[in-house]
């Protein structure tokens, strides 16, 4: 459970997006998945795909790649997935590459959100104990 406490959840919001944001206090950073890269981007998941693989190959340090076990319980079963994460180094450099105004305009929030660090101002969504039953930290 340490890891999710470095993180707020942070809402990004658009006329035509809302997605929630994992701010990393610690790392300065963000965290989103591809499929979240593919909203706030407008582009499409292969788009997104073909730019990763791109920049994963040119070897940049800067720009991070994680992975995190998320699970899910139906019934009985109990389902754990895997999902890449990308820092906004990673995002910033996808947006450049694919010209995206809507990438330009996530980058300048997310960057104002770090640069502010208005911890106080975040809107902070706390989890109701049935949801905050079924997350396990592997």
């Amino acid at each position: 459970m340490e890891q999710s406490k470095k993180f707020k959840i942070v809402q990004y919001e658009r006329e035509d997006v809302s997605i929630d944001v994992r701010y990393d206090k610690d790392g300065n950073t963000i965290w989103l998945t591809q499929s979240e890269i593919t909203q706030v981007l407008s582009l499409s998941k292969q788009n997104v795909n073909n730019h990763i693989r791109s920049i994963i190959k040119s070897n940049d340090e800067s720009l991070v790649v994680n992975w995190w076990f998320t699970t899910e319980i139906e019934g009985k079963d109990k389902k754990i997935y895997h999902s890449n994460v990308y820092n906004l180094d990673m995002i910033e450099s996808i947006s450049k590459r694919s010209r995206s105004t809507s990438g330009y305009e996530f980058v300048k929030w997310a960057n104002n959100l770090i640069i502010n660090n208005k911890h106080n101002e975040l809107v902070e969504i706390s989890l109701n104990e049935d949801i905050k039953s079924k997350i396990y930290v592997i």
